[in-house]
Order: C-alpha cells, then sequence, then structure tokens
C-alpha cells in the first residue's frame, strides 16, 4: 500500500507518470466530499490541463469518478471529482472488446451509419430527458451535456458554444478506426442534444486539432 492506496491501484496508475498521478490520487481520497480541478491545481500546484490528463487516465483505470454540481443558482454547473472505492476491475479486456466491436464496423460498408445511429441512440438514454411541458434554456442544455461528458471521463471545458474535450476514453482506437468513434461519439451528442430540445445541435467535430483535444462546435437551431 502507498500513501493509503491499494497496490493494486499503484499499479494500475502506470510506472510512467506514477508519482504525479498518485499524488491526485492520494489527494481525492482525502477530500470524501470530491474537489474540481482548480481546487486539486491549486493544492497540487500543477497547471489545470495537466490535472485534466491525469484525471482522464485515473477514469478510464476506474479510480476516479465525477459528477456535475449545481451551485443553486443560474450558470454551469461544478464538476466535481471523488476517487472510487476498492480494487479496480481489468480494463483490458473491455479495450478487447471494443477493438473487435470497432473492427466489425470497419468492416461493413455501413459501419460509419451504424457507429452514428448507435451513438445517438445512447446519446438519448444517457442525458435526462427533461419533464412535459418543461424548457430548457440554450445555456443549461450545453451545461448538461458538459455534466454528460464529464461524468464519462471527457475531461471537457465550455467555451461557449465550443465543448473542448482534452480527454477521450476513446483514444486508443481512434489512430485506427478513427472513422468509427468520431461518428459514435458525434452520435451521442446529437442524440442528446435532440432529447434536450432546446434548439442546440452538434455542428462538426474537430478531433485532435492539438494533442490530446477534441473540440464540439455546437450551432443554434
Amino acid at each position: 500500500m502507498t500513501n493509503g492506496i491499494p497496490d493494486a491501484a499503484v499499479g494500475a496508475v502506470g510506472a510512467g507518470e506514477e508519482p504525479r498521478r498518485l499524488q491526485v490520487l492520494a489527494v481525492l481520497r482525502d477530500a470524501p466530499e470530491g474537489l474540481d480541478i482548480s481546487e486539486l491545481a491549486g493544492r497540487l500546484e500543477l497547471h489545470p490541463n495537466t490535472i485534466r490528463w491525469h484525471l482522464g487516465r485515473l477514469a478510464d483505470d476506474g479510480l476516479v469518478s465525477s459528477s456535475p454540481v449545481h451551485r443553486g443558482h443560474p450558470g454551469r454547473p461544478r464538476i466535481v471529482y471523488e476517487a472510487t472505492h476498492g480494487t479496480p476491475e481489468p480494463v483490458e479486456s473491455y479495450r478487447f472488446l471494443a477493438e473487435v466491436l470497432a473492427s466489425a464496423l470497419a468492416g461493413s460498408t455501413e459501419g460509419e451509419i451504424l457507429a452514428e445511429q448507435t451513438g445517438r441512440a445512447w446519446g438519448q438514454y444517457l442525458v435526462d430527458r427533461p419533464p412535459p411541458a418543461s424548457h430548457v434554456s440554450h445555456d443549461e442544455a450545453v451545461d448538461r451535456i458538459v455534466g454528460l461528458l464529464a461524468s464519462h471521463g471527457f475531461a471537457p471545458e465550455r467555451r461557449g458554444d465550443v465543448i473542448e474535450m482534452h480527454r477521450c476514453p476513446f483514444h486508443d482506437l481512434v489512430d485506427t478506426y478513427g472513422e468509427i468513434v468520431c461518428p459514435l461519439h458525434g452520435g451521442l451528442l446529437s442524440g442528446a442534444l435532440e432529447t434536450l430540445g432546446a434548439g442546440v445541435a452538434l455542428d462538426h467535430l474537430d478531433p485532435y486539432p492539438a494533442p490530446g483535444l477534441c473540440r464540439a462546435h455546437l450551432r443554434r437551431t
């Protein structure tokens, strides 16, 4: 056990950047109420983008979870990160399964269409559907999408009608199967936005304009 962290979790972090990532995990384990990125950056004296990167890796390994916390007044929700409890589940088998399924779709003439349709269906399922006769504002819809992405490890940051994602949970597959992964991701966003019914749609994705970054550009409809 290292700094109160189980050896299995230490092994999951990886040797190359282990000390710094273990520091992030240790701080979260000492904060049961969770911390946001700015709080972590302040405590560890690291750049917020560095914190986002490590949080994404920790989320991939099942060591960290995130959730939006609404402040009780209009504005963006606060994304809080918490250390999970117990030993992380092995993830290699899931990555292998994802690669098998992506390769099957890539081998189909309709693979890109099927990926987009599947992502759209899951986006409709994952987002919180508003009650009947209620209205979701433009800003609230975008903030809900940011919260949805945060809860699934994308480490998002909103910049107006552009959402910057500093971590892609599918990054291991993008180089080989980008023609499947990116439509799946785009469909997920489109389905979630359609369900919110706030007159906001995905205009386009801009995958990797810079290392470790993906941008979702939104438009009003």
